[in-house]
């Protein structure tokens, strides 16, 4: 059974979010404005990114930059059911703009960490985001997840020297 449910959250001027369970979905190649950074809730996720195709399996975060090309469809019998979070470039700026980085957004070299503490701190944050009920807590949050994703996973690729 095929459903998706996206929601909004007033934080950082509106984080968008999504809870999907796809059996039988394939999405063709497309980008979106915002990051997708998402947690695959069961079954796996086989989608192309950079130029090479990727599974996502249970547990896994799942991630794509800003404005790149990617897709998705199932790699599991019974498909795959996953949350994601759509951070823009500007909120990732808000919450990493004292960080002294070399560039103000991240890049996520890799489409798919397996860390399953961070995993499950992305699925509190979700649930936090959607019920949207202590707004302190939830924002408090929000900004340790995005912090700690940029520190721990932004590789920004080697630029030429002239």
């Amino acid at each position: 059974m095929e459903h998706a449910k996206f929601d909004a959250s007033p934080l950082l001027g509106g984080l968008e979010l999504l809870q999907a369970t796809y059996e039988k979905q394939a999405f063709s190649r497309h980008t979106h404005e915002g990051y997708t950074v998402g947690v695959i809730r069961h079954g796996a996720q086989r989608f192309w990114r950079n130029g090479s195709y990727h599974v996502a399996p249970t547990s896994s975060i799942i991630m794509v930059n800003a404005d790149q090309i990617h897709d998705g469809h199932s790699a599991s019998e019974g498909g795959w059911a996953y949350e994601a979070m759509y951070p823009t470039k500007a909120q990732f700026q808000a919450v990493t703009k004292d960080l002294g980085l070399a560039s103000d957004v991240p890049y996520f070299p890799f489409a798919v960490e397996q860390d399953p503490k961070l995993a499950n701190q992305l699925l509190t944050l979700f649930a936090l985001l959607r019920n949207n009920e202590d707004t302190l807590l939830t924002e408090t949050f929000t900004h340790h997840l995005l912090l700690t994703l940029t520190c721990r996973f932004n590789k920004h690729p080697q630029q030429p020297v002239d």
